[in-house]
């Protein structure tokens, strides 16, 4: 009866936000404070453990099969790999969880992940909007552009430019109906009202695909702005804290071999806008029944980039020899599922 708890900052050094479907407002608590989303966290980090997983694979000559990267990477079985889908039998787990951590921490679907990973907060003075930026033709920025494509061309372009003006408005005022109606659907109770609305939203996207379809080059708008979104501003340092249930020893060291190489891998939206850049790093204590107020493992994570690895002793392990014992089938089994 024992779990780690992990309590950390994450600290950002470029800003962050999250995609949220039809929606630019980040994400809030109940109190209004910022949160980066437990599960936008928790898909970082396992994407982050399989990532480096099939990359010590591929160095040492071995891959997965389309359906292992699957379960590995999604949790989601493709064909049939696991026996039963409810690992409801008494220890029938146990197996999987020694030999395959990256199924313990994160699991699959019908199988929990031991790993518990809680939102982060941040500060509300930290929430800032993007600028406003737009999208426009080539011919916006360079005024020769018709010197360099072929003569004959030009009237196409002219036909471009004159019908994604002309189609625009009508466009925007479509998709701003089918915002509008998906919200009602959201929100209604009633099965005839959802049916309704439905009806009305194939009839909407009707009208799209026709407007669409009388144009000449790109079917969806060229010239467009974006209006920014809310975001999290760098420099902010967001609280975060997870935990780690189970006895499988090497759950924790491979978790803690997956924080070693985090800063590769960028977390939330607007990647293309080099968002998402952080360095985190928490402090771990392991917690018994013998000794339920905790004791101090150690701490890791980034700083000033460079990995931090404090581990106390009897938690210390050496990072370059784990990572060399992941290919080691006496060891683990990445490719057990249950």
């Amino acid at each position: 009866m024992n779990y780690f708890e992990l309590n950390g900052r994450i600290e950002l050094l470029e800003p962050f936000t999250v995609n949220v479907p039809n929606n630019n407002h980040f994400p809030l608590n109940v109190h209004g404070d910022p949160i980066v989303p437990a599960s936008t966290l928790r898909g970082w980090l396992r994407f982050a453990s399989y990532r480096c997983l099939v990359e010590v694979y591929k160095q040492n000559g071995l891959t997965f099969s389309i359906h292992e990267h699957y379960m590995l990477g999604k949790g989601v079985d493709t064909n049939d790999l696991i026996s039963k889908e409810r690992a409801t039998g008494i220890g029938s787990n146990v197996p999987v969880r020694k030999m395959n951590p990256l199924i313990d921490l994160y699991g699959r679907w019908g199988l929990a992940g031991a790993l518990g990973v809680g939102n982060g907060i941040a500060p509300k003075s930290a929430l800032m909007k993007t600028n406003i930026s737009s999208r426009s033709h080539i011919s916006d920025q360079f005024d020769e552009f018709k010197q360099y494509i072929l003569e004959s061309e030009h009237a196409v372009l002219d036909k471009i430019l004159n019908e994604d003006g002309e189609f625009a408005p009508e466009l925007r005022a479509l998709k701003l109906q089918i915002r509008n109606i998906n919200n009602e659907r959201r929100v209604a109770t009633n099965i005839e009202a959802k049916d309704n609305l439905l009806e009305q939203l194939n009839d909407l996207n009707k009208q799209v695909d026709q407007v669409k379809n009388k144009k000449i080059g790109s079917k969806e708008t060229v010239r467009r702005l974006n209006y920014g979104v809310e975001a999290l501003d760098a420099g902010t340092s967001v609280k975060q804290t997870m935990k780690l249930s189970g006895n499988a020893e090497n759950s924790l060291k491979f978790l803690i071999w997956t924080m070693s190489k985090l800063v590769l891998f960028p977390v939330g939206g607007m990647r293309s806008h080099n968002f998402g850049k952080v360095e985190p790093k928490w402090t771990i204590t392991n917690h018994t029944f013998a000794n339920p107020s905790g004791e101090a493992v150690g701490i890791v994570g980034w700083q000033d980039g460079k990995f931090i690895n404090e581990l106390n002793s009897g938690y210390m392990f050496d990072l370059e020899a784990f990572e060399k014992s992941l290919i080691d089938e006496s060891i683990f089994n990445f490719r057990v599922f249950g």
